[in-house]
């Protein structure tokens, strides 16, 4: 509803994000990494990145879904993120471990019937 270069606001940040860790599959590699903290317009540097998807590959390797989702709210705020970004990114950890396609509500239903 927004013409091209138009500021969407935080919900249309949101669904942006959504597709596009959508088509990214729920990796939580740095190039996905990147590409949702630009969408939910998150301010980061390329360390930062770097550094929070090599946390969680490694906790997505190491822990349990649960420990993996409560790793990952902790190295997002560790790294002065919203929680926003860490319900992404657990979101992400979550739709690998259960081998979906790709993250978001429509699979969800999908895979329920």
């Amino acid at each position: 509803m927004t013409r091209p270069g138009d500021d969407v606001g935080p919900a249309g940040r949101i669904g942006l994000a959504l597709a596009g860790n959508s088509a990214r599959g729920g990796s939580s590699d740095e190039a996905s990494v990147v590409g949702v903290l630009d969408a939910l317009g998150l301010a980061r540097d390329d360390e930062t990145a770097a550094d929070l998807a090599d946390e969680l590959t490694h906790l997505a390797a190491t822990h349990g879904t649960v420990g993996t989702t409560i790793g990952t709210f902790a190295a997002v705020e560790r790294r002065g993120l919203p929680r926003t970004g860490g319900s992404w990114f657990a979101d992400a950890l979550l739709v690998q471990r259960l081998g979906w396609p790709h993250a978001g509500p429509a699979v969800r239903w999908r895979n329920r019937q």
